[in-house]
């Protein structure tokens, strides 16, 4: 399709968003609806390299497709950034004057029928945004990530869950998890031939593969065993990432080696919990920005992740592996993870390219010992485990499919007929169920009440 919305060639940024503007009012008046946006991807927080992914992702899609925008909102930037979203947006235009006039800072409700296909990341930035994409009745696809209010086990989930892939403007979902997949499919919430399968998540833009030899390796060219825990902090004591974990196993691996150090890579500080009896083993290193992944991970031999379920709230999981993990494994540092839902199957060997650790300080603390003992295999994990995320987490394997998939979607939408009759349908459906809760709740309280006098 001629991109009528955007003519870019020989135009200023200012004329461009000033055509940008006037063609959205045109559309607005109702007098140009057959030039449409072919991709309109919304979002909280782009673009923040800190969300490294959407990062990445979401400029890919933008070079894809030429009639495509971004509208974000800022509304979560400063979880992540400490400029305002403004600010955020100047850089990306500044690195990416080619996409300037295609990201938009939106602080108010947006016209969505001027675009063939809705992209969104996450539960609950899709179920928020469902009334107005239902109102302009236009086709959506989301990737549904662990987090952003999706739980499992969790019956207010389960019925946002529900309302989303009922919606008659529903397209597909991507899932990245294989325990997602299995969840959503066994509660038959959502066709099997509406979910897209691509284990994983896009990165950055991955380091050269002659990295590797720059590399300094415990029991080679070093004579330390460097380990790292690497996380966001998003409980009191980073139970949930397994920080408390990864303490107690350097303070038992202290008591026994001298030539064992450790590094913590987030917002964590020596208070979080007490390290004074590791001394100067253990080093903080704050939030890192990712330009500096390369020299810090040149030297850690190994990444912690003990991480597990349930500890920010009942039902909540992390991918596998984490982002950190994978951001390490990059560079030729051994995994050391928890697979609580035995996600590696398919993609990753234990033993081979990663090492499967229990939730348990006494079973990683062995495992850390034996691969202390023999660093030719340490080795081995890491160089395996490199060339195995780079299989898995390159951008080709990452985007194709994804891209593949938001072009079938434009060109071959899957129809639904009696749109305005579904929607209000699935509208009482969805509060009557919550009165029907309510009265659930007043009758057992009732019963309890009658029941203890």
């Amino acid at each position: 399709m001629v991109n009528k919305f955007i003519d870019n060639s020989d135009m200023s940024d200012k004329n461009q968003f000033l055509q940008l503007s006037k063609n959205i009012l045109d559309y607005k008046s109702n007098s140009r609806k057959q030039n449409k946006f072919d991709l309109l991807i919304i979002d909280d927080v782009f673009p923040s390299l800190k969300s490294g992914f959407r990062y990445v992702e979401f400029t890919a899609y933008l070079n894809e497709f030429n009639n495509s925008l971004i509208l974000t909102s800022g509304k979560n930037i400063g979880a992540l950034e400490k400029k305002p979203i403004a600010g955020v947006i100047g850089s990306y235009r500044e690195k990416f004057p080619n996409l300037s006039h295609k990201v938009i800072q939106c602080v108010d409700k947006f016209p969505l029928n001027i675009t063939n296909l809705v992209y969104v990341t996450f539960l609950n930035n899709v179920f928020s945004l469902l009334p107005q994409i239902e109102a302009a009745k236009v086709p959506f696809v989301f990737t549904l990530y662990p987090g952003g209010g999706f739980l499992l086990n969790d019956q207010i989930c389960d019925r946002k869950l529900k309302r989303v892939f009922n919606s008659p403007c529903f397209q597909k979902v991507i899932v990245t998890q294989q325990v997602t997949y299995n969840y959503i499919i066994s509660r038959g919430m959502c066709p099997p031939e509406k979910v897209q399968m691509i284990f994983g998540v896009v990165m950055p833009e991955l380091p050269k593969a002659d990295s590797l030899f720059m590399k300094h390796r415990w029991g080679f060219d070093k004579s330390r065993l460097d380990i790292c825990f690497m996380a966001h902090k998003y409980t009191t004591y980073g139970q949930d990432k397994g920080y408390d974990v990864f303490v107690n196993v350097a303070t038992i691996l202290r008591q026994y080696h001298e030539d064992m150090y450790f590094h913590v890579v987030g917002p964590f500080d020596p208070q979080v919990i007490d390290v004074s009896s590791l001394s100067d083993r253990i080093e903080f290193h704050g939030s890192l920005d990712p330009e500096k992944f390369d020299s810090f991970f040149q030297n850690i031999d190994i990444i912690i992740s003990p991480n597990i379920s349930g500890k920010i709230c009942p039902g909540s999981f992390d991918g596998f592996p984490t982002a950190s993990c994978t951001e390490a494994a990059l560079r030729g540092s051994a995994i050391f993870a928890v697979d609580e839902f035995n996600s590696a199957e398919g993609y990753f060997t234990d033993g081979e390219d990663i090492v499967l650790i229990q939730y348990n300080i006494m079973h990683i603390v062995d495992k850390i010992e034996n691969y202390y003992a023999n660093p030719y295999a340490l080795k081995m994990i890491g160089e395996n485990g490199m060339h195995r995320v780079r299989e898995l987490y390159n951008l080709e394997a990452q985007m194709q499919p994804r891209i593949d998939l938001l072009r079938e979607v434009m060109h071959s939408p899957i129809p639904s007929e009696n749109i305005n009759w579904k929607i209000l349908k699935l509208n009482i459906q969805w509060k009557l169920s919550f009165v029907l809760d309510l009265l659930r709740k007043i009758r057992l309280k009732s019963i309890t009440k009658n029941h203890r006098s």
